[in-house]
């Protein structure tokens, strides 16, 4: 049995593939976090893995990117369904 990934690991899964979405779009932390409504503080500190990224925040930073939630996941899928688990 493969064993569940712990929360810190979500988070820093999520964290990276905002990062991933936001370089391949060419956008800078402070013009992502500008259009989604937060600090660029706390944007690097969602990719970082430092805060959990909220589900609305999640919404609005697909919204920018034209995606829906199952694209975020898409591709990653062994990874993300692993990391989907829950504790």
């Amino acid at each position: 049995m493969t064993p569940r990934p712990t929360r810190r690991r979500q988070t820093i899964f999520v964290g990276s593939k905002i990062r991933q979405l936001r370089k391949e779009h060419r956008l800078t932390q402070a013009a992502l976090a500008k259009k989604i409504g937060v600090q660029q503080s706390d944007l690097c500190r969602m990719e970082n893995g430092e805060y959990k990224v909220a589900l609305d925040t999640l919404f609005r930073i697909l919204g920018v990117f034209g995606m829906q939630i199952g694209d975020f996941f898409q591709g990653e899928q062994s990874g993300s369904q692993q990391m989907m688990n829950l504790d």
